[in-house]
């Protein structure tokens, strides 16, 4: 917007961004080019992919073809921490939006802290949660119980991801800048077994019940040491139905948050 010669008001809430192993498809590559971001992929924010592994109803691993590169696995916040300090002459409110109120001439965004602001026209960018309905369509109650491991100093792990189909979901496991390693269980929030939330004990039970996943992060000296309760993080797709109403138009997990 602003290399278009308009004047963006950025209004997001300063707060720290949970890191759970996302990955940055090839094809966003152009997009970071156009915008001078590319370098911004370096060893803090970005961890180049080398491939993709999978165990489906027995031991053995497979390793998927694929007609394009893995992409990066990056680190959210440290990436968009980059992006915004880039972000030069572009007015930044540090406030989060909870509503929003259609006018003939734009819209008007309520902000947390009493505030009203008019626009002539809004992104909306606020993910799965979306303060701007769009008839959103919901399959599923897909979640994941993940956690994040500081590696060993002398670790040495393939930058690949891996994933294990086991009865209830299954387990992804995917490296992370800075030498760290996420883990998680992708299944129904129904499934999820009672107080997993406040037992890391119960999460630990069920990654040593698969057989790839386990040997990955025991071969990466992990889990050591008693296991601290789970993340629990939506994972379900949903898709707006209506990508642009009116002034608003919706991107990002906004308008479509897939799972595969």
């Amino acid at each position: 917007l602003s290399l278009s010669g308009h004047d963006p008001l950025l209004i997001a809430p300063d707060h720290k961004i949970p890191n759970r192993g996302e990955t940055l498809s090839p094809e966003s590559l152009p997009i970071l080019e156009k915008l001078d971001w590319s370098h911004l992929l370096d060893d803090k924010t970005a961890l180049a992919g080398e491939d993709r592994f999978s165990v489906w109803g027995d031991p053995a691993l497979r390793r998927s073809p694929s007609v394009e590169p893995p992409g990066h696995h990056i680190d959210r916040a440290a990436l968009e921490t980059e992006m915004a300090y880039t972000l030069s002459g572009v007015e930044h409110l540090f406030a989060k939006a909870t509503g929003i109120e259609h006018r003939p001439d734009g819209v008007a965004i309520k902000l947390d802290d009493g505030q009203t602001i008019e626009a002539p026209a809004l992104i909306d960018c606020t993910g799965r949660t979306a303060i701007t309905s769009g008839n959103r369509r919901r399959t599923g109650n897909l979640v994941c119980a993940w956690q994040v491991f500081d590696l060993p100093g002398d670790a040495e792990t393939l930058a690949a991801t891996l994933i294990e189909a086991v009865e209830t979901g299954w387990w992804y496991a995917s490296p992370m800048p800075g030498n760290r390693l996420m883990a998680g269980l992708f299944t129904d929030s129904d499934l999820l077994p009672h107080d997993i939330s406040r037992d890391g004990a119960i999460w630990a039970q069920l990654l040593a019940g698969t057989d790839a996943t386990h040997k990955r992060l025991e071969s990466l000296g992990l889990p050591g040491k008693p296991i601290p309760p789970p993340q629990i993080a939506p994972a379900t797709t949903i898709v707006s139905e209506n990508l642009l109403q009116a002034r608003i138009l919706r991107a990002g997990d906004a308008a479509a948050a897939l799972t595969a």
